[in-house]
């Protein structure tokens, strides 16, 4: 009984010191559900890793010797990563925000931009069907990161020490909601979480 009691401790997160490479980055759901929002602002403030005066290796496909074209970051300006570990391209978006049950899958066929990481040079085309149509997963992770970015303008902190009356009264009524919520799951004996 007294295992299923000890809660998993948190490790505290190093956002200064995040993984650059797209390659060599743990799955952002192996964050605490806590971090992940913080994670993927500081991985957004920074911008998808583009190594563009790197030195791309050869890779043979077929009987042709190919290569990461760095004219691509100039395409994909906002999303597309490329990792030197890998050699391998990742997309920015989808590793924030693609759903879990979409990057992992017990088949082994979750996305490629966010797993494993694209490297087939010979066909640019790929890239632009993993952007998709306006529905595609890719551009709801986009969606979820400028919705992300948006409300960082407006968050509890920046409210707080803001000057403006009407900041502070719009702060004193979301942090009054959010007592309120937490008195209300206390009293009903309900858990809560940060998701």
């Amino acid at each position: 009984m007294e295992r299923f009691l000890k809660q998993k401790e948190r490790v505290e997160i190093d956002i200064d010191n995040l993984p650059a490479d797209p390659g060599l980055r743990p799955s952002i759901w192996s964050y605490d559900v806590n971090d992940r929002d913080r994670i993927r602002t500081a991985y957004l403030l920074k911008g998808p890793h583009q190594q563009k005066n790197h030195q791309f290796p050869q890779t043979r496909i077929g009987n042709i010797a190919r290569r990461f074209n760095s004219k691509w970051f100039e395409d994909f300006p906002d999303w597309i990563e490329y990792s030197i570990q890998k050699d391998a391209v990742f997309c920015l978006y989808c590793y924030l925000f693609k759903p879990q049950e979409q990057v992992n899958t017990s088949r082994g066929s979750g996305d490629i931009f966010v797993g494993e990481g694209f490297k087939n040079w010979k066909h640019k085309e790929k890239l632009l069907s993993h952007v998709g149509d306006h529905n595609s997963a890719h551009n709801k992770a986009r969606q979820k990161c400028e919705s992300l970015m948006k409300h960082q303008e407006k968050s509890i902190p920046d409210l707080w020490s803001s000057k403006e009356d009407k900041n502070k009264k719009e702060y004193r009524i979301m942090l009054t909601v959010a007592v309120d919520c937490v008195r209300f799951l206390i009293r009903q004996g309900l858990s809560f979480s940060w998701a």
